[in-house]
């Protein structure tokens, strides 16, 4: 007869140790999440936006979602015939929808940022708040869902996730922190004799430079070297002799010849200049200190570009 005695105290324990969870569940008001983006602007990330904001408002605890709208606020707006984010006009649609509260939520692209609104409108109060976050660069999509999280513990009050250094434990500071793990020495590398082999990246300055400098100042000096040839040869043309045919003819072998080595020698000069100049700019560009350099053929509009590339830029003709 005893047990009997005690079967009700037992069954009033185990409710009263179900309430909190059930009265946690009660204080969590209802609410529909809806769009305020027009269909045409970022669809995919709309979309997104909305998901990530239901599973996160229920997973923070801030609302209960009874549901995700299909319809865009201003369809359902437009049903209702009122116009903007009044709390009036809210009101109705909260009505519609038959809960308590509305996420809304806005996506807008600027140049090359987006921007998020995310709002929250009390239909008891009927005061409406709003967190704007906004995003930047390549990656905007990717880092405005990560803003989320946040916009959404701004609107309800809710503390920021604590920090991986904030967490306490029991153990002194010097346990939590791990020993640095060893090293082994790095050893060089050597071939099959056991002979060491150069490191990789230590071979110094790409010589492409210097062998197409050390060639313009070569075609430099023989365009120096034709040049006192064809000043012999214009000089030797200015003293002989033109009293006889035979005369004649050989004056002129000699300026023809004094031209040539003068053209020659103009062409020469402008040669071994330009390749000095491209061997020197080669020479700082492919300077490799360990770092990466290349020279290659490249297809252009009008043919191919000869292209270098080193660790301090690249060139192209």
């Amino acid at each position: 007869m005893s047990e009997w005695h005690h079967f009700p105290l037992l069954v009033v324990a185990a409710a009263v140790a179900s309430a909190p969870g059930a009265l946690r569940a009660q204080d969590r008001s209802s609410a529909a999440v809806i769009s305020a983006t027009p269909a045409a602007r970022e669809p995919e990330l709309d979309a997104a936006v909305t998901r990530l904001l239901r599973s996160r408002a229920e997973a923070l605890g801030a609302l209960r979602v009874e549901a995700t709208s299909d319809m865009r606020l201003g369809d359902v707006q437009f049903a209702l015939g009122c116009v903007g984010e009044s709390p009036e006009c809210l009101l109705q649609v909260a009505e519609q929808l038959s809960v308590d509260r509305l996420l809304i939520q806005n996506v807008e692209r600027v140049d090359d940022a987006i921007v998020l609104e995310v709002a929250v409108f009390d239909r008891v109060s009927r005061e409406v708040r709003r967190a704007t976050r906004r995003a930047e660069g390549e990656r905007a999509s990717a880092a405005i869902l990560g803003e989320v999280d946040g916009a959404l513990r701004e609107l309800f009050d809710l503390p920021a996730p604590a920090s991986p250094d904030s967490i306490e434990t029991d153990e002194p500071a010097e346990a939590n922190v791990a020993a640095p793990a060893e090293v082994p020495p790095r050893r060089a590398p050597r071939d099959a004799q056991g002979d060491s082999l150069p490191e990789p990246g230590d071979d110094g300055p790409s010589p492409i430079g210097f062998v197409t400098g050390g060639l313009g100042l070569a075609t430099l000096g023989a365009a120096a070297v034709l040049a006192v040839v064809g000043g012999d040869a214009a000089q030797d043309f200015r003293s002989s002799p033109v009293t006889t045919p035979e005369e004649v003819d050989a004056a002129r072998a000699r300026l023809d010849e004094a031209q040539t080595f003068v053209i020659t020698a103009d062409v020469l000069f402008v040669a071994g200049a330009a390749m000095t100049g491209v061997g020197l700019l080669l020479a700082l560009v492919l300077w490799d200190d360990g770092g990466d350099a290349s020279v290659a053929l490249a297809p252009t509009g009008g043919g191919v570009a000869l292209v270098a590339r080193g660790p301090l830029g690249g060139v192209s003709w």
